[in-house]
């Protein structure tokens, strides 16, 4: 299964600062997944496939210079695929968990409360 990594993570995969990999996020459409509406979440595979790019784009952005679209060797486009729905499912308990706990412990303490 492919793992889906944060905007840290990714950045620390491409061995960038993570400014400067939101810049180009934002500004390359780099692939990634918008899980929940605002976690942005990157593919590890697909992020390997763009490495090389990426980091010619970073130093770019480090010197706050335009970069040259002719240096890049593929286009940076890319049409987001849907995720299945077990990894939909696998990172909504994975960034809910603190949630679920809270509301397990919750229920079982009303439980007990009324109980007696």
């Amino acid at each position: 299964m492919d793992r889906l990594l944060t905007l840290n993570e990714a950045a620390e995969f491409l061995g960038v600062d993570p400014e400067s990999f939101q810049v180009l996020v934002q500004k390359y459409n780099i692939p990634h997944y918008k899980i929940a509406g605002k976690f942005i979440r990157f593919s590890q595979n697909e992020l390997e496939k763009y490495r090389k790019e990426i980091k010619e784009a970073t130093k770019t952005v480090r010197r706050k210079v335009e970069i040259n679209v002719n240096k890049i060797s593929q286009p940076l486009e890319y049409k987001r695929k849907d995720l299945s729905w077990g990894l939909k499912l696998y990172e909504f308990l994975r960034f809910n968990d603190f949630y679920i706990v809270s509301f397990i412990i919750i229920v079982i303490l009303l439980y007990y409360i009324f109980k007696y």
